[in-house]
């Protein structure tokens, strides 16, 4: 292969690779193209280029990973080595690049040389899971990496099938001509409709080069039909107001998580933040309205009847949570006349969810949806002393934004019945990443409840949430019960 400039009286004439001190196998050819050099993943490599430079010459590297020598000579044939000193440990192309300079003073002239490693063969599975919904369809599952594979489905499926496999989104390395290895597979597959319970698939992807391998499941939900006849799991919402310059709210927030845990499946949490820049809330002061908080914080309500204070003990407060929650749902008042399920997705920059609401007894009812956001990293004010690291403060839970009016959409729902109700909004720009979204939904009627529960406090805001579900945005959520 050969490059010719005449500007600096250039050629390259050969490239070659000298014998693997890493390993037995050998190395693949390398090729140079224009004034790219193409290195193998392997660390102790050295690549030989012939160049004829004109004049008097030298070498600008200040790269560590790879090594030029010689840095300098005079004009003719000359062999360039290149040293790999370290393997690559990306799926992208580790990219870096040299110059040459050849002449002095007023005849100097400059040339870039761009230098790739290949990659490790493999593909990045952000998620190795997908979730779909009952109906036939068409779906496309996306892989990001390097490497062909073959996508094969589990023996004994026969309601999922994949169609094919298509390429996108390369993008073009430093040289502005070579195209990277590291692209999006979408996997294209049909899906039959399914009328029974929830099942799953196993996908396994086979690489070209024989040896790498990953396995993704596929998992369709069925047809939500409620059993009036059970208890459906009774959920509580913890309505909480926040805001990351609050130094005690760290220590709600943990009394919030510790009683989820305490108390698994029974309580859902939907953070309003206030004050709080990019966290903020667009509907914070509606509900800052309604419970009076006059832009406080930390402040929680639970179902809309009962206030638990922040108490200087965290494991008081968290009591006090998993007291309320236990007491929605062994109390014969408060027990759930509803459930709810579901499926949620992202299309574009519009997250739809698709909810099942199924009710024992007929009325009047109102369905609230937040889309909420898991996982940005940012600052915390903290007075208790619990945040390891104040600037890198893990915020969870986020209201980013309604579905519906503030304190739900009015319905009539039958009793016996089962409503699908659809619920869209578009994605706001303080959210920070996609992946993280989920929907959480709850059902509520109008009226107050007083109960016994000592570290909390009942108030009368004009709602009883009767039950509530969290969707995963890509994912889906089935009814449940009690027992």
């Amino acid at each position: 292969m050969f490059l010719c400039c005449a500007a600096l009286g250039t050629a390259v004439i050969v490239s070659s690779c000298e014998e693997n001190q890493g390993g037995d196998n050998p190395l693949p050819p390398i090729d140079m193209v224009g004034n790219s050099i193409f290195l193998p993943n392997a660390a102790d490599t050295v690549i030989t280029v012939t160049m004829e430079l004109d004049d008097v010459w030298k070498v600008r590297n200040s790269n560590t990973w790879f090594s030029v020598y010689p840095l300098s000579g005079d004009p003719g044939t000359v062999e360039l080595s290149v040293s790999v000193m370290e393997a690559n440990t990306e799926l992208r192309e580790k990219e870096a690049d040299f110059i040459i300079t050849v002449g002095v003073g007023e005849n100097e002239t400059n040339t870039q040389y761009y230098v790739f490693q290949d990659p490790i063969p493999g593909w990045n599975l952000e998620t190795s899971t997908a979730s779909v919904s009952g109906e036939a369809q068409s779906y496309t599952f996306s892989v990001q990496g390097n490497l062909d594979f073959e996508a094969v489905v589990a023996e004994g499926v026969d309601w999922l099938t994949i169609d094919s496999i298509t390429e996108s989104d390369s993008t073009k390395l430093d040289d502005n001509t070579t195209w990277s290895a590291y692209r999006t597979y979408n996997i294209n597959m049909s899906v039959d409709a399914n009328d029974g319970e929830v099942r799953t698939a196993e996908i396994t992807l086979n690489g070209v080069d024989g040896i790498t391998t990953e396995t993704i499941e596929v998992s369709q939900m069925g047809e939500l039909v409620a059993d009036f006849s059970r208890e459906f799991l009774r959920r509580s919402v913890v309505l909480k107001i926040t805001g990351n310059w609050c130094g005690w709210c760290p220590s709600m927030s943990q009394a919030v998580h510790d009683a989820m845990e305490q108390y698994p499946n029974h309580i859902e949490l939907i953070n309003m933040y206030t004050g709080s820049q990019g966290l903020t809330f667009s509907d914070i002061t509606t509900f800052e309205r309604l419970f009076g908080t006059r832009g406080g914080a930390p402040y929680s309500c639970v179902n809309y009847y009962a206030e638990v204070p922040n108490y200087s003990s965290i494991s008081v407060t968290s009591q006090a949570f998993v007291r309320v929650a236990n007491e929605a749902s062994s109390t014969e008042e408060l027990k759930s006349n509803s459930v709810l399920g579901g499926i949620a997705s992202l299309d574009g920059n519009t997250v739809t969810a698709k909810v099942n609401v199924a009710t024992k007894e007929a009325g009047s009812y109102y369905v609230s949806a937040f889309l909420l956001e898991d996982g940005v990293i940012g600052q915390q004010a903290d007075y208790a002393g619990i945040v390891s690291d104040t600037r890198n403060y893990e915020h969870n839970d986020i209201a980013r934004a309604l579905m519906t009016e503030p304190f739900g959409d009015a319905y009539e729902f039958s009793a016996e019945g089962n409503q699908v109700l659809t619920f869209s909004v578009e994605v706001p720009s303080s959210v920070q990443n996609e992946d993280n979204l989920h929907v959480v939904v709850f059902v509520a009627k109008e009226g107050t409840f007083s109960g016994s529960v000592s570290n909390a406090d009942y108030s009368d805001f004009g709602y009883v949430v009767d039950n509530v579900v969290d969707i995963p945005v890509g994912g889906f959520a089935i009814f449940e019960y009690e027992n």
